[in-house]
C-alpha cells in the first residue's frame, strides 16, 4: 500500500493534488516523473503551508510544560501512547481533536494560530 499524490490541475498558482491509497502489485512503480516531483512537494518541509507553525511540537512543548506525561495524554484520550507520538510530528491536527487535547490540557493551541493569521494579514 502506497500513499500517492496525484495533481488535479492548478489553481491560484498552486498545484491541487489529492492523495490516494493504491493496492496492488504495480504501487509507486507507474508514477510518472511529474507525479514523483509532485509527491516531493506535497510532503517536504519546503511546501507552501499557509501557517509555518509545527503544532505537533507546540503540542509537545505545552505538554512538557505542564509536567504531563505522554501516558498521561494517551489516557485522557482514550489511546495508545504512540498515537499522541505521531501527533508530534504533524504539522497540522484535525481541529476537532485539537479542540479536545485544548480543553484536557486546559491550553488554547488556536491561539497559536490566531497570532500566527493576525501577523500575516498585517503584512499583506
Amino acid at each position: 500500500m502506497a500513499l500517492t499524490p496525484y495533481c488535479l490541475g492548478i489553481y491560484d498558482g498552486v498545484s491541487v493534488c489529492v492523495c490516494l491509497f493504491l493496492l496492488g502489485a504495480f504501487g509507486d512503480a507507474c508514477l510518472t516523473n511529474e507525479l514523483d516531483n509532485t509527491r516531493a512537494l506535497l510532503f517536504s518541509n519546503t511546501y507552501n503551508r499557509p501557517t509555518a507553525m509545527h503544532i505537533g511540537s507546540k503540542l509537545r512543548e505545552q505538554l512538557k510544560l505542564d509536567g504531563k506525561s505522554v501516558v498521561w495524554l494517551a489516557h485522557e484520550l482514550g489511546c495508545h501512547r504512540t498515537n499522541i507520538y505521531n501527533l508530534f510530528d504533524k504539522y497540522s491536527i484535525d481541529t476537532q481533536l485539537l479542540a479536545r487535547i485544548s480543553i484536557i490540557m486546559n491550553y488554547n493551541f488556536f491561539n497559536l494560530y490566531k497570532e500566527e493569521v493576525d501577523e500575516k494579514i498585517q503584512d499583506l
